[in-house]
């Protein structure tokens, strides 16, 4: 989904706004033609409403981080730093940490992980590397915490009150588009209807990617559910840098081999012990 969003282009309103219309439809073809039992009251409006509003919060967040910095150097983190909140929000919320052991080798895994994330995300050198570059991965990495915390909510928020992650689908992709048009209007945005029209396409891999997410969640804990879901930062940043490679742009790769294994390292202690 970033890969499609950045190589797209367009405003970060334009990409939202274009990923929450191909969520709103799949949302309304998945609760018409589902044979799964899916109820609608007002508690679950709400719950799925206000989940949907926090991931459009972060998402834009995370668009307009990817408005001034390359894939490889925001998606790490913005993965890593989703990770630990789910992690924590899991563990500590949800009652996800059911000893000791389990608990130390989350924190053991969190460490791993952004270990993995900081090798990841490490400046690359290229012809157009600026003074300025040296500043924005700062304001990058409050932007992205934000957005972090917010997508952090959209799913931790909903399983406070037991819902069926089928029934959610809908009110949230709901909440997504109200956000978004919302949020538009606030910044007074004109938006691009070419561009809007193409990042559909980012919104219908994101809604394949989140009914994976949802489905996986029935069966195991939600944060490992959601640390299987991140494991596309590797496509992320492996495409990334090839992109940047037939631009005449450099990246360390023992660094980014090196972030890979503490990442992996971190997912499969989680693997272990949820």
């Amino acid at each position: 989904m970033p890969i499609l969003a950045k190589n797209i282009g367009g405003k970060p309103e334009d990409q939202l706004l274009g990923t929450t219309l191909a969520a709103l439809v799949f949302s309304f073809m998945f609760s018409s033609y589902s044979n799964t039992n899916i109820n609608f009251n007002s508690l679950i409006f709400t719950v799925g409403f206000l989940s949907g509003a926090f991931w459009s919060i972060g998402q834009l967040l995370q668009f307009i981080a990817l408005k001034g910095e390359s894939v490889s150097q925001v998606m790490p983190l913005s993965n890593g730093t989703q990770i630990i909140f789910v992690t924590l929000g899991g563990g500590i919320l949800l009652n996800e940490w059911h000893s000791l052991i389990s608990f130390m080798v989350s924190i053991i895994g969190i460490i791993s992980i952004l270990i993995g994330t900081k090798l990841f995300s490490s400046p690359r050198e290229g012809p157009n590397k600026t003074e300025n570059s040296k500043t924005a991965p700062l304001k990058v990495m409050i932007i992205i915490l934000i957005s972090s915390f917010s997508l952090c909510l959209y799913i931790i928020f909903p399983k406070f009150f037991q819902i069926k992650n089928e029934s959610l689908i809908l009110p949230q992709a709901v909440g997504m588009f109200v956000t978004t048009l919302i949020i538009s209007n606030l910044r007074k945005v004109k938006f691009n209807k070419m561009l809007v029209s193409k990042n559909i396409l980012t919104g219908v891999a994101w809604s394949i990617a989140n009914f994976s997410l949802f489905r996986l969640g029935e069966s195991v804990s939600i944060s490992f559910a959601f640390l299987l879901s991140q494991l596309a930062v590797f496509i992320s940043v492996i495409l990334n840098n090839i992109i940047a490679y037939t631009n005449g742009k450099r990246s360390d790769n023992k660094k980014i081999v090196f972030g890979m294994v503490f990442f992996l390292f971190g997912i499969l202690l989680f693997s272990i012990y949820k």
